[in-house]
């Protein structure tokens, strides 16, 4: 018996053990009786098509994260040595004044000026790449159950009943393999998307409060509970 634990990807791997187990035996009992009609075959093209394009879109996400953390930690850098130059202006006012001082100082005021100027810059650029990036991640989020709803509440268990009826003669219409093939790619962008939530919270957190966005957390939160209940639906339909 499978005892549920806080790690998704063995649920998710548990997941896919039950449906490939039920699957198979299913298909020996069925032997040929599963026929295809072609809007059934249309149908599932067009699921996977969205699967696949979700599968891109997640993938993109990942890469826009990966953008944003190395920016974050760009600012981070420019932003500690601003404060270095600072310290150094400080402590340059507290000396006597002559000619090198003033000039020196003069210096230092204007590579002082350019460096806030490129951090405000920095932050601008950060927080719309913020933006973009929560967008993308309540899209995938929000397409991924959509997509979820018409495998699980649809296709399978409109092949539950018909595996209930082919006891009866009744062809099959649900192709077993396809809806096994949705599963494990719903379930893989499942995990990835909750992955992403997580490293976006977890980058965030770390950030220079300039760097953050007080709506963030609620926003994560928020999806974060979705990816949980994609999660919990997933297990009770596959478990």
């Amino acid at each position: 018996m499978f005892v549920c634990s806080h790690a998704p990807q063995e649920l998710f791997n548990y997941m896919r053990q039950c449906l490939t187990r039920e699957l198979a035996l299913i298909q020996k009992a069925m032997g040929t009786q599963y026929v295809s009609p072609p809007q059934t075959e249309r149908k599932y093209s067009e699921l996977l098509t969205g699967l696949r394009t979700v599968q891109q879109k997640v993938s993109l996400v990942g890469k826009e994260i990966n953008n944003w953390n190395a920016n974050m930690e760009s600012f981070s850098l420019e932003y500690h040595e601003c404060v270095k130059k600072k310290g150094h202006m400080s402590y340059l006012q507290q000396s006597p004044m002559t000619t090198e001082r003033r000039d020196f100082e003069a210096c230092l005021r204007l590579q002082i000026e350019e460096m806030e100027r490129k951090l405000n810059i920095m932050i601008a650029q950060i927080n719309h790449a913020q933006l973009e990036l929560v967008d993308h991640l309540k899209e995938n989020i929000s397409i991924l159950g959509e997509l979820q709803s018409q495998v699980l509440d649809g296709e399978l268990i409109k092949w539950k009943r018909e595996q209930q009826l082919s006891g009866n003669g009744v062809q099959m219409q649900t192709n077993l393999n396809v809806i096994q093939e949705w599963c494990e790619l719903l379930a893989d962008l499942i995990w990835t998307s909750r992955q992403q939530v997580n490293n976006v919270s977890r980058i965030s957190s770390k950030a220079l409060a300039d760097a953050r966005q007080p709506e963030l957390v609620s926003m994560l939160d928020e999806m974060s509970k979705q990816v949980r209940c994609y999660k919990r639906s997933f297990f009770f339909f596959i478990g």
